[in-house]
């Protein structure tokens, strides 16, 4: 792989993970539905950019999309990588949780609190 076309993947990529996170922020801002952002999420900023990728680097979309033979020493390397990496990563978020313990925990008000006080279902009651 020459110099050129390294510098045009880096080039593209950071291209692409600037486009999720300005996509991220777009589609919470227009307010969209999980559904609807998890199905454009894979097709509008992912897909796209590495077909026109691939159209603009001239390249065939069967070499640059085939998919390479995978040896068996491979997938088993693979399967210990998870195994290893699961117990670790599972101390990680217990040591996280210890750490900072209020970290993404909804604010609960204190005291007797109506919630459904306005609620058209409850009649103010």
């Amino acid at each position: 792989m020459n110099k050129y076309l390294r510098y045009q993947s880096n080039l593209m990529y950071l291209f692409v993970c600037i486009i999720l996170i300005l996509g991220s922020v777009a589609m919470t801002v227009l307010g969209a539905n999980q559904d609807i952002m998890e199905a454009t999420y894979q097709y509008l900023f992912m897909l796209i950019p590495v077909v026109i990728y691939i159209l603009l680097s001239n390249q065939s979309f069967k070499q640059v999309l085939r998919l390479n033979k995978i040896s068996v020493k491979k997938i088993l390397i693979a399967l210990l990588i998870a195994d290893v990496a699961q117990p670790l990563l599972s101390l990680v978020a217990i040591a996280m949780q210890q750490l900072f313990p209020t970290y993404g925990m909804a604010y609960m008000p204190e005291g007797n609190v109506n919630i459904f006080r306005n609620h058209p279902l409850t009649h103010g009651s």
